[in-house]
Order: structure tokens, then sequence, then C-alpha cells
């Protein structure tokens, strides 16, 4: 069974703690898929770092900053879903002016290279897939909500043999002055197949 990760830092292994969004993912049987966050951190270029156990194949990690969220009341709802279909597709409640960011992980036991297509109005952040890794793919967006709900969705090149998760989770706009950078990041990591 792929395991949990133990930690997940903003500036390498002896960085800041980044706080667990929502639960872990089982994606089908040998996958998971976390989100994380962190409020605030300083404002440099940094490593983003997380450790598994020993059992772990494959791990991939990705992570987007975001500008001007607010410090007190950083998040809305963050709302997850699973599929094995080729339409990862998530919709969380929102209000206008919400900065929703969302990664998109699928595993694939047929290794065939596929990839992700970004849904219509969101922003690739992150995509790593195909050749590079064969077996998975993880993608990160963002979209700015124009009302109470937004619909965040990815495109799998192919019919997948295995499954996959999301998380899309809206960050709430700063309402007056200074510039505040969060960091969210996910995860995905695999046991061999």
């Amino acid at each position: 069974t792929p395991a949990n990760p133990s930690a997940c830092k903003w500036g390498g292994s002896a960085g800041t703690s980044l706080t667990q969004q929502g639960t872990t993912i089982d994606v089908a049987a040998n996958g998971k898929a976390s989100m994380f966050g962190l409020v605030a951190p300083a404002a440099e270029s940094n490593t983003l770092y997380c450790a598994w156990g020993s059992n772990q194949d494959e791990t991939m990690l990705g992570g987007v900053s975001m500008a001007d969220v607010d410090q007190t009341t950083p998040t809305g709802t963050l709302a997850t879903g699973t599929g094995s279909d080729e339409t990862p597709t998530v919709a969380p409640t929102t209000v206008s002016g919400d900065e929703v960011v969302d990664a998109a992980f699928f595993l694939n036991t047929n290794c065939n290279n596929l990839t992700l297509l970004v849904g219509a109005g969101q922003t690739s952040r992150v995509e790593i897939e195909g050749a590079n890794v064969g077996c998975e793919a993880l993608g990160m967006s963002n979209e700015t909500a124009v009302g109470v709900s937004t619909t965040m969705s990815w495109t799998i090149s192919g019919a997948i043999t295995g499954g996959w998760a999301t998380f899309a989770l809206p960050l709430k706009a700063v309402t007056a002055g200074g510039l505040s950078i969060p960091v969210v990041m996910s995860q995905f990591n695999r046991r061999r197949l």
C-alpha cells in the first residue's frame, strides 16, 4: 500500500511545515494524493519537500504561489473528487473574486504516456506528465471565480486503467493593502505496479 506523506515543508527538510488541506485521497489501489498550504511564507525562491515511507516507487510534487490572499481567512471550503473516466472535475463553492487553485492526479497502470489538458478558463501552473513519467500525471491550475461555484476540470488524453483524484481550494482575496503570498503544494506518490 502506498504511504501517506509524513512531512511536507517549504524550504527543504529543515523548512517550515505545510498544513494539509483536507485528507489524503487514495488513487486506485496504488496511489495517494494530497494538498498542502502555507500562509505568508517568506517571499523567496525555495524548495518543496515531502518525506514518505521507503516503499514508494515514484513521487511528484507541484507548487504554486498566489499573491493578494487574505491572511485572516485565506481559504474557502476545499472540494475533492475521484473517478476513473477521462475528465477529472470538481466544483468548489466560491464567491466572485476568489482565486481557485486546483490539482489533478491520475494513475494509469497501462503506463502509456497519457497527458492532461487544462480546462477552459483555467491557467495551467504545473504539468508533470507523458513520457517523463509514463504511468501517472500531476496538473495544477488556477482560475478567478465569477460566481457561487467554479468548475475546475482537466481532460486525460486517453482511457486510463487506474483512477484519478482532484482538489480545488478557493483562496480569499485580501480586502485592503499589502501583498500576501501563500504557497499551495500538491503531492502524488505510488508504489510499484
